[in-house]
């Protein structure tokens, strides 16, 4: 099966233990709970999109590298079925539901990875070698059988765990939550069923039980001809009403308390995923730099240093070259905030005006691709000779 086929089974003489050995697992649960559960889906759906939507940088110190063929198979094709967008969003996905998330390096004929295919997390084990320490892959493919692959063959990302081999499901986290989330919410349908038929129907005690029957089954029979809507009494017959409510209160209570164990195992502030309860931000944008700081900030230190790691060796580190995802694009100020940066940043000499147009999406103009900087500021050592006329420009 390709592109396992690449890779070689070890010797069977090695001894590989299992990691995941006696730990419990949902078989398919990240699926299930995605599609069954509103905050945990808008959780994934938030980060993998957050994290697909910052543009992934090639440096070589400072100077963004655009020739190099990494670049281009993480920036424009990681595999011949996904664009980039698709393959962070898979990635993350897959991170934040099975709490892993694998992507083989395919090799080229010289030994190049020319694609990074996303593997099933489900149907990937990592296992360390008894005797050397060496970590291996296991891989079974969905025809059967068992693979092994090293681990410079393959991108891993994890949640955090006390091993640092395999991370820790968010699902098995929120197992107990979930499950009870959900048998409130069968039990509220229970309840909505019956709300139409709701109705007491008094018959006098006087009558008989022959005579009783007749009256239900005649009051009956009424009420369904008229779709649930008309009640005719006769014969001293009185009905009632009962009113029920669709919403119950205790539901919504579930669901604040679903939100908010899903935004703290996720780590994101609650006030993102629908619970404004407890929401004290001053502004939009405090509010996303909290969720950029707390936690998209490690979820991005993590994936730069397993492509610094994987991708390129310690010297190609030293001579500078290293991997950024940039963040900027998630900090969207208000318009005056935005321009007033800007117009600092170009007098402070900070930026460059065709760089802070090329933000904007403006083209460049003649002369923005030189340093600016305002002449209104002084040495404080100097303040003195200002004041007596004899500061020179030095």
């Amino acid at each position: 099966m390709w592109p396992f086929n690449k890779v070689k089974k070890p010797d069977a003489s090695v001894q590989v233990h299992r990691l995941d050995a006696g730990v419990g697992i949902f078989p398919q649960l990240g699926d299930v709970q995605l599609e069954n559960s509103e905050p945990v889906f808008s959780a994934v759906t938030l980060l993998s999109n957050t994290l697909a939507s910052m543009r992934l940088r090639l440096y070589k110190g400072w100077d963004e590298c655009t020739d190099h063929p990494l670049h281009k198979l993480l920036c424009y094709r990681p595999n011949p079925r996904m664009t980039p967008f698709e393959f962070w969003r898979t990635m993350e996905a897959c991170r934040s539901t099975n709490g892993n998330c694998y992507a083989l390096k395919v090799p080229g004929y010289d030994g190049f990875p020319v694609a990074l295919d996303v593997l099933d997390p489900q149907r990937v084990t990592p296992c360390r070698d008894v005797e050397t320490g060496d970590m291996w892959y296991e891989l079974r493919p969905q025809e059967g059988g068992c693979l092994y692959v090293p681990r410079s063959s393959m991108l891993h990302c994890r949640h955090v765990s006390t091993s640092g081999d395999a991370g820790i499901s968010p699902m098995d986290v929120l197992k107990s939550t979930l499950k009870y989330d959900e048998q409130i919410r069968q039990f509220s349908l229970s309840q909505v069923k019956g709300i139409s038929g709701a109705v007491v129907l008094e018959i006098p005690s006087d009558v008989g039980s022959e005579r009783s029957k007749k009256i239900v089954d005649a009051f009956m029979a009424q009420y369904q001809r008229s779709h649930s809507s008309l009640l005719v009494a006769s014969g001293g017959a009185k009905v009632t009403s009962i009113a029920r409510s669709t919403v119950d209160a205790k539901v919504l209570d579930v669901d604040r308390i679903t939100v908010g164990k899903a935004a703290r195992v996720y780590t994101i502030p609650p006030a993102l995923l629908g619970d404004y309860s407890k929401a004290a931000y001053n502004s939009q944008e405090q509010q996303q730099l909290e969720f950029l700081e707390r936690t998209m900030m490690p979820i991005k230190a993590m994936y730069e240093s397993e492509l610094n790691t994987e991708l390129l060796s310690y010297r190609d580190m030293q001579e500078g070259w290293h991997w950024a995802f940039d963040v900027e694009d998630l900090v969207l100020a208000d318009s005056l905030t935005r321009a007033q940066v800007q117009q600092i940043q170009v007098r402070s000499g900070l930026r460059k005006p065709n760089e802070v147009r090329a933000r904007d999406g403006f083209g460049p103009v003649a002369g923005g691709d030189r340093v600016y900087c305002s002449r209104d500021l002084y040495p404080l050592d100097k303040l003195e000779q200002l004041s007596k006329g004899g500061v020179t420009n030095e």
